[in-house]
């Protein structure tokens, strides 16, 4: 009876060894890899050129417009480096938008004025956080050392973004 129970407990610990294994494998194989960074980096990009050239011609608060060209201007720096990045890692990456990310074009199309600025710092508020933790990510875990060395470079950019954007939009009219 001994026996037996000791055999069925090796077997209990040798079945969680493995299942531990296998979920910190699954866990392993979630993680963003340099393609994937290309990829979300490229993509937002270009969103955030396309958003910002439209709030160029469309917002109604002279602070708005002008961070908005200096963002598209800045962005577009970004993508072409992003783009060169892929080139050289043989990676295709899609130019256009997306769906979602157009659908929050044509929202913010509906909006004018004080609504439309709100909306616009609002997006672009969401957008550099989230870029802010990918580029954070790869400068810091990503695997080929030319791009963890560029978004290492290019996140201050980012960052002083994020910053002029929560600064904007807490000046903002409710």
């Amino acid at each position: 009876m001994t026996r037996l129970l000791r055999i069925a407990s090796v077997a209990v610990l040798c079945s969680l060894v493995s299942i531990g294994f296998a979920q910190e494998q699954k866990g392993a194989d979630k993680l963003p890899t340099d393609t994937d960074f290309l990829v979300k980096a490229v993509s937002s990009g270009i969103f955030e050129v396309k958003i910002s050239e439209h709030a160029t011609k469309n917002a109604n608060s002279a602070d708005v417009k002008a961070f908005a060209e200096r963002l598209a201007t800045e962005h577009k720096k970004l993508n072409q480096d992003l783009l060169q990045h892929a080139k050289q890692i043989k990676t295709a990456v899609v130019t256009g938008l997306e769906k979602d990310k157009q659908a929050k074009i044509d929202q913010l199309n509906k909006l004018s004025g004080a609504a439309y600025d709100r909306e616009f710092m609002k997006q672009n508020i969401e957008g550099h956080e989230a870029s802010v933790k990918l580029f954070k990510y790869q400068s810091e875990k990503g695997q080929i050392a030319e791009l963890r060395k560029f978004a290492q470079e290019a996140l201050p950019t980012i960052e002083r973004h994020l910053k002029e954007a929560r600064a904007i939009a807490a000046k903002l009219p409710n």
